[in-house]
Order: C-alpha cells, then structure tokens, then sequence
C-alpha cells in the first residue's frame, strides 16, 4: 500500500491507497492559524506535526499501517520554519498568507527589477522567503549566524526519515529557485546573504529521502488497531529492513498551487490513472 500525506495550511490528510490507485482509507485533522497584527499569519510546526500523527492514526482502524511500502509527502508551499545550527525548530511557523515581508518585497524588487526577477526566480518580482527573511534580520529575530531554513514540508520529513529534503517546486514556491540551473540562483542567495547549505537539500521529484525512523514506527506501533509496523519486512531499494519500517519516503512531483507544493496522494480521492507510474516508481 501507499500512504500520502498532505501537509495543508487548515488541514492535515493522511490516504491509504493500492498501487492500483483505488483509494483504502482517508484521514484529516486540523491545524490552527494564528493571525496577528500587520498582516501577521504563523502556526506551530509541533501542532502540524501532532496534526500529522492524528490524521495517520484515523487510517489504521481497518487497515495495515505495515504493508505502507511508500510515503509521498505534500506540503503548503512557501510556509517557512526558521531552524537552529542544530536544526531545531525556533519561533513560529511564518505562512505564506503573511504578508509582513511585502515592504521588503517591494523595495528589492524595485532595487533590481521586475526583469531582473523574471530571469533568476522566473517570477515578476521578489516574495515569501526572501522578504521575511529580511524583516526577520531587520528585527533581530533570527537566531545568530548559523540559522537554517527550513519548510513546513521538509521539516516533517525530516522528523519521518532524519533527512531534511524538498523537491524544486517547494523551493521555486519559497521564490528561490533558478529553472535554469535547477537549484536556488546564487545571486539572489548572495543579495540576501543566505547560503545554499543552510537550505534543506533539494531532491528530484521521485528520489526517495529515506527510510521511516524506528522512533517514528514505534509510535505508529501504538496508534489504536495498529499492527506491528517496527521490523515489517518493507521493501526498500530492493531489500527488507531488519528495524524500521523501511518505507520510502519521497518528495511530491509539482503543483502550481502556493498553498500546496506537491502533489501527493492524499491529495485526491482517486489516483487510478497514476497507477503505472506509481508501480514503476516502486519498482
């Protein structure tokens, strides 16, 4: 089976779903938003995570979570989650309906043009991260020198399988990424003084970041109804894990909306058409 995960701005969805397409089981919970003053939109990476477990949990009533052989992961695009050198988690979660950093926005874009933007970043102009970026520095909010970046979406796959990774539509989302060179453009990293390694690392759309974490199957080896997942023989590149729950664990392929940097399976009720390509994927 497959498990997809969608990592909405209201909502987490968790679906169960054969190779085949046809549709095993569906999960949603809610995550919280807190709107404050000047244009202020944050949540709580903790709250989304919980979000995650819950939505997860609704799956496992009349289904295996064992027999998951692959986990796609779809996130609200743009949502950013400021880390430390150690890369936990500091201060809120700053939405993409945040719209503090559009007077930064508006001042680079004016700086280096709307042309200038359009042949780097393939947008009309600067937004998201790089303008919160900048009122974060601005404020004194960013935790020393050695911060992170991180997304809502790379930061709970790192907390599935311990590596931090997003595909190029969650960094085009967060208005870094250069088409031309398939990686974020390294003078508009340059202009806002981040370096590239302080971004989570960027993946294909079908490589596989990983494998689930023992802590992480254990915990789903206590949701109500749940068969034992720690030391399920799951296929992966081919071979079984002796431990964890050996799924996969891949970055979504691209969707053109800002709310949603991936499609992933629990995006919709029906992913029949997508069975060949899913089965090769699996191999």
């Amino acid at each position: 089976m497959l498990l997809g995960l969608d990592l909405g701005t209201t909502n987490v969805k968790a679906l169960l779903a054969e190779p085949d397409g046809s549709v095993a089981a569906v999960g949603s919970a809610p995550v919280q938003m807190r709107t404050i003053g000047d244009g202020g939109v944050e949540q709580d990476i903790e709250d989304i995570w919980r979000a995650t477990l819950a939505a997860i949990g609704q799956l496992v009533s009349d289904n295996d979570l064992a027999a998951v052989r692959a986990v796609g992961v779809s996130s609200q695009g743009g949502a950013m989650q400021i880390l430390d050198a150690d890369c936990n988690p500091v201060g809120p979660v700053i939405s993409w309906l945040d719209s503090r950093g559009g007077p930064y926005d508006k001042k680079l874009t004016a700086r280096l043009g709307r042309d200038w933007f359009a042949e780097h970043v393939g947008h009309g102009g600067s937004g998201l991260t790089v303008g919160q970026l900048q009122r974060l520095r601005a404020e004194g909010s960013l935790p020393g020198d050695n911060f992170r970046v991180g997304f809502v979406g790379d930061v709970i796959v790192s907390r599935l399988c311990g590596r931090a990774a997003h595909d190029a539509t969650s960094l085009s989302l967060a208005m870094l990424y250069n088409p031309s060179l398939r990686s974020a453009d390294p003078q508009l990293l340059e202009t806002i003084d981040l370096c590239e390694d302080r971004l989570p690392e960027l993946l294909a759309p079908c490589q596989s970041a990983g494998k689930l974490l023992p802590d992480v199957a254990e915990s789903w080896d206590r949701l109500p109804g749940c068969r034992s997942v720690v030391g399920s023989a799951f296929r992966v590149s081919g071979s079984p894990s002796a431990k964890a729950a050996g799924s996969k664990l891949a970055s979504s392929p691209a969707s053109a909306s800002p709310a949603n940097s991936g499609v992933g399976l629990a995006a919709t009720r029906s992913i029949a058409s997508r069975g060949n390509s899913i089965r090769n994927w699996l191999g």
